[in-house]
């Protein structure tokens, strides 16, 4: 481990999911960035994964006539 720090990877995979999760529950970016503590929004959105069949959950939210 080049940094030193164990569980590094698990800290890291930890922020991946909690961020992920909320996102995936609605919540703004501003506020991701904000409760991760980005300092920069781009820093945020690389942790702004989101699952596929959350995706399509998307598309399908749209009242197509």
């Amino acid at each position: 481990m080049l940094s030193g720090i164990e569980n590094l990877t698990k800290l890291h995979t930890l922020r991946h999911t909690f961020s992920g999760h909320l996102i995936m529950q609605g919540v703004d970016l501003p506020i991701v960035k904000k409760l991760m503590c980005h300092s920069d929004i781009q820093t945020t959105m690389i942790y702004a994964h989101l699952s596929p069949d959350h995706l399509a959950d998307a598309v399908d939210r749209l009242e197509l006539e």
